[in-house]
């Protein structure tokens, strides 16, 4: 069948098999790291097994407290409550500096602040991030609750869901085909209505049979597969499907479907629900991800291997041990019911069994398991997930003895900054897909700094300085401003200024003028830039003006200070010592008795 005769759900469908066998590959990996490194993904039922715990293969825990302190660690650097993360500007240098335009990005910030704090997103941000450092490519949706007028975030379990992804490697698209919603979910999502009446009309005409009847029959905890496609509304998957006919979809650049898995094929035109945003509804974060991937790799990906030699040497050493506390024994057939080799245990054999006692099976050989053995492994552990980046100060300060100064520390932090350099970055680009969606959300609501009026002045003012050509390619973007990007941007302002100095200081001791350093530079504006470089608050800061009074006043007394030593070492080389203290001060300033 031609492409333009499918329907729309059977499009949907051969868009995800076109991914399946790099999925499925994917799968497979993914499923090592969970059961590796993330027994916090809970209970998998499996009828075969009865409730059986992902997880039960980790004998030695090394790998998921490293997977979850280095996520903590990132996110508590990046993006947090009690931390001023992110602010604005304009990406027109030209215009930066102007108070009106600087109030609105100061008006922009607070608002979109408080909009992160009222809903779920730094909720969900824990297990966000612990997703993008092990299962890589994690996926969520960003949406207004009608009800709450909250912005909430809709993660996805990343069983469910296939990203598309244009030439470029930026996602285009994404599938998700979800078995587990439950007959209340559908009914609460896809049928409100004012009167109970008006909903289960609403039922009837779009559901299948079997779900209509497990609404009907109160079994709302039955499942039921439900499929999502949200793409480009240029994209050829959507044919000739059209949002319904109201103006507000016009401007859409982003459709969204949803189906119900079912075999009727006059359903499969007419979505449960259709939607179009104005934005990318959904965000993900590629951790390290080749074009030609499905998904991203993760430190996880390159962990496994040094992961599962520490577990299996871990194993090896736990079952050494209990081999001599409780060995293999060896007894009569007939006799392993009768048998209790607990501690304590009453064995009572006849006179025949007397004389075949059960006796432990000979171990050949013995296992040396050393310490360092373990250590080798859990720091190369470590690396694979930076940690030693996260924990530097912590395991110095445990190093006694070890006195670093200032500029060591801040060298440190530079090179901690260097290697976390990519997943920053990687990381920022996250969030700008959030923050992107929240203030398209805001500006389609027009609230706070976003309304009208507000956004007209804005254009009003670029455009006087601009001109209204250039004034519309000028865009709003943010700047996140977390723990690890203010010391990166702190060294690089530092930098120059060490090197600057410590290679004047060495230059003038080859030279040997000790005060070349001093000549050379201009003392308190290297002071002050180093004190911006900082953060540091600058209305504790002196004027320059008062500076050099008390640099002036310092010289003095300096100068002062060297006089009457000298005046002092003249009068012990002559007679007039027996003159006394008074003398030498009467000498200094002129006075005479």
């Amino acid at each position: 069948m031609e492409w333009k005769d499918k329907t729309l759900f059977a499009r949907i469908i051969e868009r995800w098999d076109e991914l399946k066998v790099p999925y499925e590959r994917l799968k497979t990996a993914r499923e090592y790291i969970c059961d590796f490194f993330r027994p916090d993904l809970g209970v998998d039922y499996d009828e075969a097994a009865d409730m059986l715990m992902l997880g039960e293969n980790i004998f030695e825990g090394s790998g998921p407290w490293v997977a979850r302190t280095a996520s903590t660690s990132f996110q508590g650097n990046t993006v947090s409550k009690k931390l001023d993360w992110f602010k604005y500007g304009f990406s027109d240098d030209r215009i930066a500096g102007i108070d009106e335009l600087d109030e609105f990005c100061q008006s922009m910030r607070e608002h979109n602040a408080a909009v992160y704090q009222r809903g779920n997103f730094y909720d969900i941000q824990p297990q966000f991030t612990l997703d993008g450092w092990t299962i890589g490519s994690p996926l969520m949706f960003v949406e207004r609750d009608l009800e709450t007028d909250h912005m909430m975030c809709i993660p996805i379990h990343w069983l469910t869901y296939r990203i598309f992804y244009d030439r470029f490697n930026c996602a285009e698209g994404v599938i998700i085909k979800d078995d587990q919603w439950t007959a209340k979910k559908c009914f609460d999502k896809f049928c409100p209505g004012r009167t109970m009446k008006e909903r289960l009309s609403k039922a009837e005409q779009i559901f299948s049979k079997s779900l209509q009847t497990a609404i009907e029959q109160g079994q709302l905890n039955s499942k039921f597969t439900i499929w999502r496609a949200v793409f480009r509304s240029s994209d050829p998957i959507w044919g000739d499907f059209r949002l319904p006919n109201n103006t507000r979809y016009f401007s859409k650049t982003w459709y969204s479907v949803y189906f119900e898995e079912t075999g009727l094929k006059e359903k499969q035109n007419d979505p449960l629900l259709s939607d179009g945003y104005r934005s990318k509804p959904f965000v993900h974060w590629d951790f390290d991800k080749k074009v030609w991937e499905c998904s991203s790799r993760t430190p996880a990906f390159s962990a496994i291997y040094d992961d599962l030699n520490l577990i299996q040497i871990f194993k090896n050493y736990v079952d050494n041990t209990q081999l001599k506390v409780r060995p293999s024994m060896a007894a009569l057939l007939g006799t392993e019911k009768r048998l209790d080799f607990r501690p304590g245990g009453l064995n009572l054999l006849n006179s025949s069994e007397w004389n075949y006692l059960p006796k432990p099976i000979e171990q050949v050989g013995e296992v040396r398991f050393e310490r360092e053995n373990f250590e080798m492994l859990r720091e190369s552990l470590s690396r694979h997930f930076h940690l030693e980046t996260f924990r530097m100060f912590s395991d110095l300060s445990k190093q006694k003895g070890k006195d670093f100064r200032v500029l060591q520390l801040m060298e440190m932090a530079g090179e901690r900054i260097t290697q976390l350099l990519p997943m920053i970055e990687s990381h920022e680009s996250y969030l700008a897909q959030v923050d992107e969606r929240v203030r398209a959300i805001e500006l389609e609501s027009g609230q706070g700094p976003y309304n009208k009026a507000n956004i007209e002045n804005v254009y009003d003012i670029i455009s006087h300085y601009l001109g209204p050509m250039e004034a519309d390619l000028v865009k709003i973007q943010p700047e996140f401003i977390g723990t690890l990007r203010q010391k990166q941007q702190q060294f690089q302002k530092l930098q120059p200024i060490l090197y600057g100095i410590n290679a004047l200081s060495e230059i003038g001791e080859a030279m040997g003028d000790p005060n070349f350093v001093g000549f050379m530079i201009k003392r308190y504006l290297v002071g002050d830039a180093t004190l911006q470089a900082v953060n540091f608050q600058q209305k504790l800061v002196n004027e320059e003006a008062d500076y050099n009074k008390s640099v002036e006043a310092f010289m003095q007394d300096q100068a002062m200070q060297r006089q009457f030593a000298q005046v002092v070492e003249l009068m012990k080389a002559g007679k007039g010592m027996e003159a006394g203290p008074d003398n030498v001060l009467g000498m200094l300033t002129g006075a005479t008795a």
